[in-house]
């Protein structure tokens, strides 16, 4: 679903204006939530919303009737695509873990590894806050996502919270062409120091592993 919504542009920045007030009333945006925006490069852009404490839920797509045009304004139109919702409200259900003795699948298993499945609009892999916290993880600029295909290289950004954010995880998605089926187990390499430098794929399908 999408929202009409006016952007200015001043001083180097982007502001969203008229339009905008529907989207946060629609999605119910609170305090502590916060936003990630990827630009298409022309009018639209894809949100990504996290609740504070960003517990993943079920993948959801948050729905408006809103068609607001801001023809008023002497600004650019853009459209604002509510993509994936977590932790949103006490009443939607936590996805649990569902790969049993996840350690068989790993290329080490002394390695860490996290659970993750296909979101509606994948752009990112999130790497949760407490998942960092729990093993004093690092991360550069940039990290390698490992599949079948081959290496990837992706940029990171690193929140004050401590979760990280990983870019081109629609690409690792589309190549291997994730279902809503599949469990998707991530195994973390990193560096003496902690570092985190790679994250190898897991694809756990009909119970039968893909790596």
């Amino acid at each position: 679903m999408s929202w009409k919504v006016a952007m200015k542009s001043k001083h180097e920045k982007v502001y969203f204006e008229r339009g905008w007030a529907n989207f946060v009333a629609d999605n119910a945006l609170k305090d502590g939530e916060f936003l990630s925006f990827v630009f298409d490069g022309y009018r639209r852009y894809a949100v990504s919303i996290y609740g504070y404490g960003e517990k993943e839920i079920n993948d959801d797509e948050t729905k408006s009737d809103t068609d607001y045009s801001p023809d008023s304004l002497d600004t650019t139109t853009i459209f604002v695509e509510s993509v994936q919702v977590f932790n949103k409200s006490a009443t939607s259900r936590k996805r649990a873990n569902t790969i049993e003795n996840p350690e068989a699948y790993l290329d080490d298993p002394n390695n860490i590894s996290f659970e993750t499945v296909v979101k509606n609009r994948p752009y990112e892999l999130l790497v949760h806050e407490q998942f960092v916290k729990d093993y004093c993880l690092k991360f550069g600029d940039n990290i390698e996502y490992i599949d079948m295909f081959g290496k990837l290289t992706a940029r990171t950004k690193k929140w004050g919270d401590q979760r990280v954010c990983i870019n081109k995880w629609h690409d690792i998605c589309r190549r291997n062409k994730f279902t809503k089926n599949d469990s998707i187990l991530c195994e973390i390499f990193r560096n003496g120091d902690n570092v985190v430098y790679a994250i190898k794929i897991h694809i756990i399908r009909d119970g039968v592993a893909r790596t």
